[in-house]
C-alpha cells in the first residue's frame, strides 16, 4: 500500500495499520503480494501501525521501528513491559461517565511524582458507547508553579492513545496542548503547565483527536465494544534546561516531542518573538516566563511583550500546541 504524504488529509489516511513484531503482519494487514511489506485490508485511517512498528515517512509503510515497543509489551515508566505481569498502576480509570456527560465524575485525579522518580501511571480504556459517541476519559491534575512533563501514552488492542490537555484557569482559557501520533499507536511528548492552577488531561484515542488540530474529516469512535483497547499512561515531571539565547541571533534547528527552552536577557521596552515551523503539521507557541511565573504565551506563534526589569530572570520556552508531523520539523526563533 503506497501512500502520497500530500497534507493532512494524506497524513490522517497513514492511519494503516502493521505487524505486532515486524515478523508477523497483524491484524487487519497482510502480505499477499509477498513484497516484505505488511498492505492494510481494512479500510485507510480505522488502524494504525501495531507494536514495534511506525510508518515510514517515505514509504508510507509500517516499519520496525527500535523505538516503539512490541511484542505484546507496553512503554511503562521508558521501558517496555508486559501489561499481564502485575504491574505497579498507580491509577485506575475510574468508572463511567468520566468525561463531559451530564452527571460525569472524574476518571481520577493525578500527583506528580517528584523529578528524577518513576513516573505517574495511569491505565484506563476506550470504550465508545455507541457508532457515532467517541470515549474520553477526563482526569484531573493540579501544580503549584510552572511545571514541565513528559507524557507516553501507549494503547494496546488496536488503540491509538492519544491525550490532550486544558485548562479551567483564566490566563489559560484559550491554551490547549495535544499529544497524538499518527504514525504508531504511542503519542510521546513534553509538555509546560505554564502556571500553578487546575489542569485536565483527556485521555482518547489519536483518530479522534486529529480533526480537532487537522480540520479533517471526523472518524468512527476507536475503541473495541467489549473494552479491550485500553491504554498505559507515564507522566514524568522533568527540569527545564534552558540555553542561552543571543535575542540578536535568534535560532534555528530542528524539533520533535521536546519543548525548546531558552534563557535571555530581556530589555525593558517591547519584545517581539516569532517561531515559525516548516510544516502545517505542526502549531508552534511561544511562552514566557518572568521570574518563574507565567508572563505571556501565544499560540500563534508570534509575540510582543514587555514589563521586565532590570534585574528580572527570563524563561522563553518554544512550545508547541500540536505536532504530529512524520519527520523532526525544522523551525527558525527570531526577534526581528
Amino acid at each position: 500500500m503506497m501512500m502520497r504524504a500530500l497534507g493532512v488529509g494524506a497524513l490522517a489516511v497513514v492511519l494503516a495499520a502493521c505487524g505486532d513484531n515486524s515478523k508477523l503482519c497483524g491484524a487487519g494487514t497482510d502480505d499477499n503480494d509477498n513484497d516484505g511489506e505488511c498492505e492494510s485490508t481494512v479500510p485507510p485511517g480505522t488502524s494504525v501501525c501495531g507494536d514495534g512498528t511506525r510508518t515510514d515517512p517515505v514509504t508510507m509503510q509500517c516499519v520496525p521501528d527500535p523505538d516503539t515497543c512490541g511484542g505484546g509489551t507496553v512503554l511503562i515508566n521508558g521501558r517496555c513491559q508486559d501489561p499481564t505481569a502485575g504491574l505497579d498502576v498507580d491509577l485506575e480509570e475510574g468508572p463511567e461517565p468520566n468525561a463531559f456527560e451530564v452527571g460525569a465524575v472524574p476518571a481520577g485525579v493525578i500527583t506528580l511524582e517528584p523529578v528524577g522518580s518513576d513516573g505517574f501511571v495511569i491505565h484506563g480504556c476506550i470504550t465508545p458507547t455507541d457508532n457515532a459517541t467517541p470515549d474520553f476519559d477526563v482526569y484531573l491534575l493540579s501544580v503549584t508553579a510552572p511545571t514541565l512533563i513528559a507524557v507516553a501514552a501507549d494503547g494496546v488492542e488496536g488503540l491509538a492513545a492519544g491525550f490532550q490537555l486544558t485548562s479551567s484557569e483564566p490566563a489559560l482559557a484559550t491554551w490547549k496542548r495535544f499529544g497524538l501520533d499518527i504514525a504508531t499507536d504511542t503519542s510521546r511528548r513534553q509538555v509546560l503547565l505554564p502556571t500553578a492552577g487546575s489542569y485536565r488531561f483527556i485521555v482518547t484515542d489519536s483518530r479522534t483527536l486529529l480533526p480537532a488540530v487537522s480540520g479533517g474529516t471526523t472518524q468512527p469512535p476507536a475503541g473495541n465494544a467489549d473494552g479491550t483497547s485500553c491504554y498505559f499512561v507515564t507522566i514524568d515531571q522533568q527540569t527545564p534546561m534552558p540555553v542561552a539565547l543571543d535575542l540578536g541571533m535568534g535560532d534555528t534547528g530542528t524539533i520533535g516531542a521536546d519543548v525548546k527552552f531558552y534563557s535571555a536577557s530581556l530589555p525593558t521596552g517591547n519584545v517581539r518573538l516569532t517561531a515559525t515551523f516548516q510544516t502545517p503539521h505542526a502549531q508552534e507557541s511561544i511562552v514566557v516566563l518572568r521570574n518563574d511565573q507565567l508572563h505571556a504565551f501565544d499560540d500563534g506563534g508570534s509575540i510582543m511583550f514587555s514589563g521586565f526589569a532590570s534585574g528580572d530572570s527570563a524563561v522563553i520556552a518554544m512550545d508547541f500546541v500540536y505536532n504530529y508531523a512524520l519527520f523532526s520539523v525544522p523551525y527558525t526563533l527570531t526577534s526581528p
